[in-house]
Order: C-alpha cells, then structure tokens, then sequence
C-alpha cells in the first residue's frame, strides 16, 4: 500500500467529525513548511522533518490527538500537552475543534519541533539537549 493510500484508509475508517478534524490538521501540519514531508507509518500520517516531527492520531474513545514525538523537549508554552503523560518521550495535544487561535498555537508547536530536530542533527548522534 502506498503513502497516501495509508492515510486515506486510516481517515476513512474513522467517524465523521474525526475525519473532518484529522484533513483540517493534516492542511495545517503541512503548512507550516514546504519542508515537511507527509508519510504513511505505522498505519497513519506522520510528518518528517530530519526526524519524525509530529503524528496523527485516535484513541479508544474516538478522540483526534497529535502525537509531538519529541515532545518531552518541548517547552509545552500554550499548555496543551495532555497530562498525566503516558510515554517517555511523546506528547499528546487533543483537538476538539479547530479554531484560528488553536491553529496558531498548532503552528508554533510544529515549528518547535523542527528547531529541535535542527538542533538534533548539528549535535553528536545520540546526544540529547533538554529544551523544557
């Protein structure tokens, strides 16, 4: 199966609000930057910028959250991140709804992480810097 036949079936399976939710964030995502590259993993969308940036995602109760895979170097400035945290090092944003205000603050997220990822690839493999 293809990149984008990856994601259209992971959004299709998914209830109608979630779908409208998760094509609103992949348009925001990839707008941050032309550099950001959409990728099927793992049975969804993830975005690549020198590294895995950020993810698309469901859980159980049919909730749409963002997944920051480096989320645990992240300064979290618009308080967003879903606590308590349950991995090491992601983070989860949940969206509702998508206004402009949560939109930006998506925006200044995504752009967080690609400063680390920068960051990430300047320093030794395997050194690791806390940004929080």
């Amino acid at each position: 199966m293809n990149q984008e036949a990856i994601i259209a079936n992971f959004i299709g399976k998914q209830p109608e609000k979630a779908q409208f939710l998760l094509e609103k964030l992949r348009l925001l995502i990839s707008s941050v930057s032309p550099e950001i590259e959409e990728t099927g993993k793992y049975g969804g969308p993830f975005y690549v910028y020198k590294g895995y940036l950020c993810y698309l995602a469901i859980d159980k109760s049919k909730k749409v959250y963002i997944g920051m895979c480096r989320g645990f170097m992240m300064s979290d400035s618009h308080h967003l991140f879903h606590q308590p945290f349950d991995t090491a090092e992601i983070r989860k944003i949940y969206i509702d709804e998508i206004t402009p205000s949560i939109s930006e603050k998506i925006k200044d997220y995504v752009l967080e992480s690609m400063l680390i990822n920068d960051d990430l690839k300047k320093n030794k493999p395997g050194h690791r810097k806390n940004f929080a």
